[in-house]
């Protein structure tokens, strides 16, 4: 390291609005140094003891030059610059969708920032859900997943006629293929019985 130089980074990565990121920054003198960075599209972060950039982007279209301070157990100083572009919620991603958690019909909304808010009945119990996000996408070829994890709140009459209010985790993806139309959100299977709170 030169002292006080600014470096362009070939590392660069593309991040997408409403889906959780997380993208280690691996330099061979982090762990020696204390690191500072600035600049960060909104919603994401520095996280330190994990030397990573963590966070949820909410705002899609822009490219920003993120700057790393680094300063060596030496007092040495460098800073790297590192691009980081937001690109949209993909439109087929946006809007209603309709599908099943364990047989049970689902509807649910997601807006443009990824949030997610949906209903399903499961018998005499009624659970709504929401996710200020998805948790990850993957990429593979003819097919787009996005997954996402809720806590589901439900509520129900027992048997003296009194509200009862239950929860339970919810895991559910969205799909894009060009054979399946429209795109269904589908559970994966996870869903647990309620439990009294």
């Amino acid at each position: 390291l030169t002292s006080g130089q600014e470096t362009a980074s070939p590392l660069a990565t593309n991040a997408m609005c409403g889906v959780a990121l997380f993208w280690p920054l691996s330099h061979e003198a982090l762990s020696a140094t204390s690191v500072k960075v600035t600049g960060l599209p909104k919603g994401l972060k520095y996280d330190t003891k994990k030397q990573a950039i963590t966070g949820t982007p909410t705002a899609p279209g822009k490219t920003s030059s993120v700057k790393v301070a680094v300063t060596t157990a030496g007092k040495q100083k460098a800073t790297f610059v590192l691009k980081v572009t937001v690109d949209p919620l993909p439109e087929w991603a946006k809007g209603q969708f309709a599908g099943t958690v364990d047989g049970h019909a689902l509807t649910m909304s997601v807006g443009s920032t990824g949030k997610v808010s949906g209903k399903f009945k499961d018998g005499i119990t009624n659970w709504t859900f929401s996710a200020s996000s998805f948790a990850t996408n993957s990429v593979t070829v003819g097919e787009t997943n996005l997954f996402c994890r809720a806590t589901a709140k439900g509520t129900y009459k027992n048997a003296k006629k009194k509200t009862v209010t239950v929860s339970a985790p919810i895991a559910f993806e969205l799909v894009a293929r060009p054979d399946v139309s429209p795109i269904a959100a589908e559970g994966l299977g996870d869903f647990a019985d309620g439990t009294d709170n």
